[in-house]
């Protein structure tokens, strides 16, 4: 429920208010003889594009460019493979596109093709691709 107050209250404390207002986010209703006239609530700015939406939420912990290391005994080893360093091949883009039973969306379909040519577990949230009947190890991120 958003606070009230009376037009001259906030008019002798407006500028303290709208900054109160913008750090908590809780909005201000400000009333003339009893009766709400305005509220005064925080603008949250929205991303303009998905680039960059998420900047400063993630942190890379690890190596994540160099080479998987299998040897899980290694001291760098975390025992689960953090990704695949592949470059698309026309084999694996050719057996992609027949896949049997996968939905069309040529590049998940491509992502399982790579996880199964290098045998590896695929760790995704995507209900098509945790239901797709083929022999692919995966996980679901959601757990």
């Amino acid at each position: 429920m958003d606070r009230k107050i009376n037009a001259a209250a906030f008019k002798a404390r407006c500028l303290a208010l709208i900054d109160e207002v913008a750090e908590s986010g809780e909005p201000i209703t400000v009333t003339k003889c009893g009766k709400a006239k305005v509220r005064v609530v925080a603008v949250r700015e929205e991303p303009r594009t998905l680039i960059g939406a998420t900047k400063g939420t993630f942190r890379i912990v690890g190596d994540i460019v160099g080479p998987i290391v299998e040897d899980l005994s290694h001291p760098n080893s975390n025992k689960a493979a953090v990704g695949i360093s592949s470059s698309l091949s026309a084999e694996i883009a050719m057996v992609a596109a027949e896949l049997e039973g996968m939905h069309g969306d040529q590049i998940d379909r491509i992502i399982v093709m790579t996880a199964l040519a290098h045998d590896a577990v695929l760790l995704t949230a995507d209900r098509l691709i945790l239901d797709w009947p083929g022999d692919l190890h995966r996980q679901d991120a959601c757990r």
